[in-house]
Protein backbone atom coordinates (compact mmCIF):
# COMPACT_ATOMS: atom_id res chain seq x y z
CA UNK A 1 0.00 0.00 0.00
CA UNK A 2 1.38 3.43 -1.03
CA UNK A 3 0.33 6.21 0.76
CA UNK A 4 1.50 10.19 -0.69
CA UNK A 5 3.26 11.96 1.91
CA UNK A 6 -0.14 14.48 2.07
CA UNK A 7 -2.54 11.89 2.86
CA UNK A 8 0.03 10.60 5.20
CA UNK A 9 0.91 14.08 6.99
CA UNK A 10 -3.09 14.08 7.11
CA UNK A 11 -3.81 11.04 8.74
CA UNK A 12 -1.16 11.73 11.66
CA UNK A 13 -2.20 14.94 12.31
CA UNK A 14 -5.93 13.78 12.59
CA UNK A 15 -4.41 11.42 15.25
CA UNK A 16 -2.31 13.72 16.84
CA UNK A 17 -5.66 15.67 17.63
CA UNK A 18 -7.58 12.59 18.86
CA UNK A 19 -4.40 12.28 21.11
CA UNK A 20 -4.41 15.65 22.35
CA UNK A 21 -8.27 15.57 23.14
CA UNK A 22 -7.40 12.52 25.07
CA UNK A 23 -5.57 13.81 27.11
CA UNK A 24 -6.76 17.11 27.87
CA UNK A 25 -9.91 15.16 28.79
CA UNK A 26 -9.81 12.48 31.54
CA UNK A 27 -11.67 9.03 30.59
CA UNK A 28 -15.35 9.53 32.50
CA UNK A 29 -15.05 5.82 33.29
CA UNK A 30 -12.06 6.46 35.41
CA UNK A 31 -12.53 9.46 36.85
CA UNK A 32 -15.97 8.27 37.77
CA UNK A 33 -14.42 5.25 39.51
CA UNK A 34 -12.10 7.52 41.34
CA UNK A 35 -15.28 9.62 42.58
CA UNK A 36 -17.08 6.56 43.89
CA UNK A 37 -14.52 4.92 45.56
CA UNK A 38 -13.51 8.23 47.58
CA UNK A 39 -17.26 8.40 48.30
CA UNK A 40 -17.29 4.97 49.64
CA UNK A 41 -14.35 5.51 51.49
CA UNK A 42 -15.56 8.73 53.27
CA UNK A 43 -18.63 6.43 53.54
CA UNK A 44 -16.82 4.11 55.78
CA UNK A 45 -14.93 6.36 57.27
CA UNK A 46 -18.21 8.01 58.76
CA UNK A 47 -19.63 4.39 59.72
CA UNK A 48 -16.51 3.90 61.49
CA UNK A 49 -16.85 6.92 63.19
CA UNK A 50 -20.52 6.59 64.20
CA UNK A 51 -20.14 3.77 65.78
CA UNK A 52 -17.40 5.33 68.10
CA UNK A 53 -19.97 7.84 68.62
CA UNK A 54 -22.50 5.16 70.09
CA UNK A 55 -20.21 3.26 71.85
CA UNK A 56 -19.33 6.44 73.84
CA UNK A 57 -22.52 7.06 74.15
CA UNK A 58 -23.54 3.98 75.17
CA UNK A 59 -20.65 4.49 78.03
CA UNK A 60 -21.86 7.53 78.73
CA UNK A 61 -25.27 6.34 79.84
CA UNK A 62 -24.13 3.52 81.57
CA UNK A 63 -22.32 5.43 83.59
CA UNK A 64 -25.19 7.98 84.51
CA UNK A 65 -27.39 4.95 85.49
CA UNK A 66 -24.98 3.82 87.68
CA UNK A 67 -24.31 7.22 89.30
CA UNK A 68 -28.30 7.36 89.50
CA UNK A 69 -28.39 3.49 91.03
CA UNK A 70 -25.77 5.10 93.73
CA UNK A 71 -27.43 8.02 94.09
CA UNK A 72 -30.68 6.31 95.52
CA UNK A 73 -28.98 3.94 97.83
CA UNK A 74 -27.73 6.69 99.56
CA UNK A 75 -29.76 7.81 102.56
Amino acid sequence: MVVSDKQLVKHLQIEVARLETELRIPDRASSSEIIIMERNRKIRQVEKEMEELKKQRDNAQSKLELQKKMGDNQP
